[in-house]
């Protein structure tokens, strides 16, 4: 029998460096908040993933700052995630239906 597929399941390390002041600062910052570096760098990257607005405009606000992105960019990437809001809520589909449609389809798909 063939390896199942691993994708997913396999864990990788994400490293950089920083200045010792810059470590010490923010492991004070994390101490002060009772959460572990773990915990804080799951929770930034889900956030980004899953496009939550609060880390999107921080990251825009930040590459603008040290100018990493143009405004033009910018700008387009903020025009098309609003539309593709203004999209989800003229379809009227909150995340859960999305979901439940895709179990339905699975299910469905299952029987075949």
């Amino acid at each position: 029998m063939p390896d199942e597929p691993r994708y997913g399941k396999e864990l990788k390390k994400i490293v950089f460096e920083e200045t010792d002041h810059q470590h010490a600062k923010f492991i004070i910052r994390l101490r002060h908040n009772s959460i572990t570096q773990s915990d804080f760098f799951r929770a930034i990257i889900d956030g980004f993933i899953e496009s939550d607005e609060r880390i999107c405009s921080f990251i825009e606000d930040y590459a603008k700052e040290r100018k990493l992105m143009n405004k033009q960019r910018i700008e387009k990437s903020r025009m098309l995630k609003n539309f593709g809001r203004q999209k989800i809520q003229d379809f009227g589909f909150s995340k859960n239906e999305i979901e439940s449609i895709f179990d339905m389809i699975e299910e469905e798909a299952g029987e075949l």
